[in-house]
């Protein structure tokens, strides 16, 4: 098994400081080699190393998607960049897997793998911006420069022995996706079968999660980043009501404003570590905006997911 290949977009120093969550797996039997690089996305100098470890490594997958809340969440964006930057970001990822595997083996078998999720629920009418592609897309990208790609799809299955598929799985388009996503509209999130908490409990909580933030910041030594303590954090309920202010540094006037609607149930779960804010963002259950749009702080968002009890 291996560690991240590289530290983290937003904090490159996180590697030699901070426990990290994604991993890659190599499984090999007899002359069969696969690398599973999970959320694991490698580098081209990752790569190389590891086929000078491994040997000829036979079957890759590796990600052609991504996961996050831009642009679909961003509420100072309109229908339009929305749409736009959907597109580019689908473009992007797709020229990352291209840029990290032309230091693969040309025999290599690439299978575009992870990141495909459609929304459901209240969130489904987010589906048109999520910036997703498929893996027969990818796949067919992928055959177009050269690359040995398969799409095993649902159900299939490959040979390791003979490196071809035995049974073919069930593909899908993107249409098909969205379709489904928008056909589920009326499930519940967990935190929509419960009851709505009183404003003045919320704040209460907040107020004590916003010290234990803090202390957290501190242990890490990330509360010296101007990043983010040149902001504060304002929470609204998704009928607009305000609900708390939240202000990392208050020995100096924050830069910036984000602003931040949610479900109060979700917030009160939150709070709580019933849920988890980084899941929360990524499932498009937070709508953002900022008073400085387009400049925003990745960093704020990551350390979000210590303000808890």
């Amino acid at each position: 098994m291996y560690l991240p290949f590289e530290s983290p977009r937003f904090d490159k120093e996180i590697l030699d400081t901070e426990n990290v969550i994604d991993s890659a797996i190599a499984i090999q039997n007899g002359n069969f080699t696969m690398l599973n690089t999970n959320d694991n996305f490698p580098t081209k100098e990752s790569l190389l190393a590891l086929q000078k470890e491994l040997g000829k490594i036979s079957l890759i997958t590796i990600l052609y998607n991504s996961a996050g809340f831009y642009p679909q969440c961003d509420q100072d964006l309109t229908h339009e960049e929305k749409i736009s930057l959907k597109s580019s970001l689908i473009s992007n990822c797709i020229k990352s897997m291209l840029d990290v595997l032309s230091s693969v083996d040309e025999e290599t078998i690439i299978v575009p793998f992870a990141g495909d999720y459609i929304l459901q629920g209240k969130n489904s009418s987010l589906n048109k911006y999520l910036p997703v592609s498929t893996p027969t897309i990818a796949a067919e990208i992928l055959v177009k420069n050269k690359y040995n790609a398969i799409n095993p799809g649902s159900g299939g299955i490959f040979d390791a022995k003979t490196l071809a598929m035995s049974r073919q799985g069930r593909c899908y388009s993107i249409e098909e996706a969205f379709k489904r996503g928008n056909d589920l509209t009326n499930v519940k999130y967990p935190y929509e079968c419960r009851d709505f908490p009183s404003l003045i409990d919320l704040r209460s909580k907040a107020k004590k999660a916003e010290a234990r933030l803090i202390q957290r910041l501190q242990n890490i030594g990330w509360y010296d980043k101007s990043s983010i303590l040149d902001w504060e954090v304002d929470f609204y309920s998704n009928d607009d009501k305000f609900i708390y202010k939240l202000v990392i540094n208050h020995e100096s006037k924050p830069k910036f404003v984000l602003k931040v609607q949610l479900d109060t149930r979700l917030m009160e779960g939150i709070l709580n570590r019933e849920f988890h804010w980084d899941n929360a963002q990524t499932g498009c259950h937070l709508k953002f905006s900022r008073s400085c749009h387009p400049k925003w702080s990745p960093d704020l968002h990551c350390a979000m997911s210590f303000f808890h009890l």
